[in-house]
């Protein structure tokens, strides 16, 4: 049978930690008052003090940079999935495709004439 995890809010850790830092009582038995393992309580100090106000974000969310750096990664997969499909040999471009779409919708510089693309070489 397996031993259900127990979850904790950020408000209970941030108060476990300032009594530990600002009781006379050890750690451990503070530790064991709350409920808790020594070894959690430790994290929890260990973890506020590196990561300040940032410190147990809570299930699901991650800190700015770690949510950045998903994003990121999910932005580099999807170029690489359009990347492989133009690849492709058989893939054949239609107008109503989906990646056409999306890069008509960005500016396109107008092409030149070949008679504009002469007068722009004589000038030079």
């Amino acid at each position: 049978m397996q031993k259900e995890q127990k979850t904790y809010t950020k408000e209970f850790k941030l108060e476990a930690v300032q009594l530990v830092q600002s009781s006379q009582k050890s750690q451990s038995q503070i530790a064991r008052e709350l409920g808790v393992a020594d070894s959690t309580l430790s994290q929890w100090r260990q973890e506020l003090s590196e990561h300040g106000n940032d410190a147990f974000p809570g299930s699901g969310h991650q800190s700015p940079l770690e949510e950045e750096n998903r994003h990121l990664k999910r932005e580099v997969e999807i170029l690489r999935q359009e990347r492989d499909m133009l690849k492709k040999p058989s893939y054949r471009i239609s107008p109503n495709d989906e990646l056409i779409q999306r890069t008509r919708k960005q500016p396109v510089e107008p092409i030149l004439e070949r008679s504009e693309m002469r007068q722009i070489s004589s000038v030079r």
